[in-house]
């Protein structure tokens, strides 16, 4: 089934009641002060900066790296993709005049879709500060920006930031405040689109919203809500006071009564031979710890008169392994008469005033937003970012002072989310029905193959051939419907039909060692064997098996069964029950394996 015919399907099931409408691509949000839908980009300038190399462009939900390989339900919607690996990339647009929100508040709000998993980098939006502005060709990472929001990933960092810069009234210094405390991951790995929502109330409110839901709220006007208040301290420490010279702020010190004991010996070695150790019998004291090699042979090719005499290479001797050679030592035992250095014991210092701090003056750069809502005016949108990942795409970016119309662009959010559902459904219906249909005449085949085997003896050579040419057809009609699996669900259509190649596998090698007309019927039943394995080969099918002793890795095993074992440690496998298979680089089915358990006797005795 076409994609196209999917969308009907998908788009008509939602139409058949009268509460819900087809999703549309928005192209305009009414009360909106800005709305990108990316049906072109021809309000947005690339950086011409050298540093900026990543390709930026408009492409399908479905497509990565010009193949359609994730789910598009829409495939007349599209969003701007950042389409370069290890690069940084840039582009801005520039809004017709600057948006203040004194008394009105902002929202923000964006769709993200990933369409491979976050390692390292950043997928934000930068609000461009209009009173410092700089032309959209020199967007850069010192480009000043008013508020930046969205996830970012690398090592410990896996967050949504929302960054506010504030500039001082007194002396005209801008400080970042970042947004700080406890909050959900970003889903940055499941390869669906998210909805990203900030919302900055004129009370100077804050909520942080990832599809639709919140996941972070808090005050401007608290202190500890983010990294750097924005309101300054009234008091600050006194940069010309300094700790006076007689100033005692260590609360102990050593007892000046105590003495040193008489027996204390502070030059005892730590180590020590042991006295009770005896040198064994066995050792060789005049052995060598090394000699040639006993079990070395010349080279086949070696010229005595051409290479000079052969040497056999110089080898650990092994008898120093077994029995001990050169010069024997006692083995090393801890003192028992060891103390190290003797310090006096600590007591409680009489000078002792306490922790010096300097004096508290009043800070000269003191001020108090009370409407820290109000901030820089914004002149537009920069996307200015560097990822190890390609395939961050971005859409429907929404700038507004009023909620209505980022609730109007989350409608249709929800909207495109229930089609690619439906649609997705429908798809997987379609492809589970012919994949059922395509197990039963496998299984016919294989049992007409099984069946058939002992007529065919009885006709000869050509009933072998009568029978061969039935399975020729067979393959014929297997290659074409597998064929027809393309795009989204092929991993889906492959799994069920990897029991079938193992068993015609298995079929095979029992038909191995056949002779006369049988080995006409092997010869073309092998081809309906590698014309399947050539199908799961071009989706880069890829098998793999595990060891026994291999640690137990549940993103690739699934255990069948744990027993204790005296020769596996615990937790690795101790046998391998089914392989694993991995297509495209994505886990296709995992390796079945039986798991160790330890030791049994070990396990007795911990209980």
């Amino acid at each position: 089934m076409t994609t196209r015919c999917l969308l009907l399907v998908a788009l008509s099931a939602l139409a058949s009641a009268d509460e819900e409408k087809p999703y549309e691509v928005p192209t305009s949000i009414d009360g909106a002060f800005f709305f990108e839908p990316f049906i072109n980009t021809e309000r947005w300038v690339r950086t011409e900066d050298e540093n900026y190399q990543g390709e930026l462009q408009l492409q399908s939900y479905g497509v990565f790296r010009g193949k359609a390989e994730l789910p598009d339900a829409l495939p007349a919607d599209q969003g701007l993709e950042l389409s370069s690996a290890a690069r940084k990339h840039g582009i801005s647009t520039v809004f017709a005049e600057p948006l203040r929100t004194k008394g009105v508040g902002l929202v923000v709000q964006f769709e993200l879709l990933l369409k491979q998993p976050l390692q390292c980098g950043g997928a934000y939006l930068k609000l461009l500060s209009a009173d410092e502005a700089v032309p959209p060709a020199a967007l850069n990472g010192d480009t000043a920006y008013t508020l930046m929001f969205g996830p970012d990933k690398c090592g410990a960092v896996h967050k949504t930031h929302f960054i506010l810069r504030h500039k001082s009234p007194v002396d005209g210094a801008i400080k970042e405040c970042h947004l700080v405390g406890e909050t959900a991951a970003p889903p940055l790995s499941d390869k669906k689109p998210h909805l990203y929502t900030a919302v900055i109330t004129p009370e100077s409110e804050v909520k942080i919203l990832v599809d639709g839901k919140e996941v972070r709220s808090a005050s401007l006007l608290d202190e500890t809500a983010f990294s750097a208040p924005i309101n300054p301290p009234k008091k600050v420490d006194d940069p010309d006071d300094s700790k006076p010279a007689d100033w005692v702020d260590e609360p102990q010190m050593p007892d000046p009564a105590s003495v040193k004991p008489d027996d204390w010996d502070e030059d005892a070695p730590m180590m020590i031979e042991d006295p009770k150790a005896e040198k064994p019998e066995s050792w060789l004291d005049d052995a060598p710890l090394q000699v040639p090699d006993p079990e070395a042979e010349p080279p086949d090719d070696w010229d005595e008169e051409e290479d000079g005499e052969w040497e056999a290479p110089i080898v650990d001797n092994p008898d120093c392994k077994e029995f001990g050679c050169g010069e024997w030592k006692a083995p090393q035992i801890r003192n028992p008469d060891y103390k190290g250095k003797w310090t006096a014991p600590k007591v409680d210092n009489p000078e002792y005033k306490g922790v010096w701090k300097p004096k508290q003056i009043a800070n000269p750069g003191y001020f108090s937003d009370e409407q820290p809502h109000a901030m820089a005016p914004i002149g537009g949108i920069g996307i200015e970012l560097w990822t190890m990942q390609d395939g961050a795409l971005f859409d429907n970016i929404l700038i507004s002072t009023d909620p209505a119309p980022a609730k109007v662009a989350a409608e249709a959010f929800a909207a495109r989310s229930e089609a690619e559902k439906a649609a997705k459904k429908a798809e997987k219906d379609a492809l589970r029905a012919q994949i059922d249909e395509l197990e039963k005449k496998l299984t016919s085949a294989r049992g007409d193959f099984v069946a058939a085997q002992d007529e065919a003896k009885d006709a000869g050579e050509n009933g072998y051939l009568l029978l061969a040419a039935n399975f020729e057809r067979e393959r014929q009609r297997a290659r074409t419907e597998l064929d027809g699996q393309a795009g989204y669900g092929r991993l889906e259509a492959m799994r069920p039909l990897l029991p079938f190649v193992e068993q015609f596998a298995a079929l095979q090698a029992e038909a191995d060692g056949a002779d006369g007309g049988a080995a006409e019927v092997h010869k073309y039943y092998s081809g309906i064997h590698k014309q399947l394995t050539q199908v799961l080969e071009a989706a880069q099918l890829e098998p793999f098996d595990s060891a026994p002793g291999d640690a137990y890795d549940w993103r690739r095993h699934r255990e069948v069964e744990r027993r204790p074992s005296e020769e596996v440690a615990k937790n690795c496998v101790l046998e391998q029950t089914a392989r694993g298979y991995t297509m495209g680089g994505e886990l296709l089915r995992e390796a079945e394996v039986v798991v160790s358990s330890g030791s049994a006797a070990a396990a007795a005795a911990a209980e």
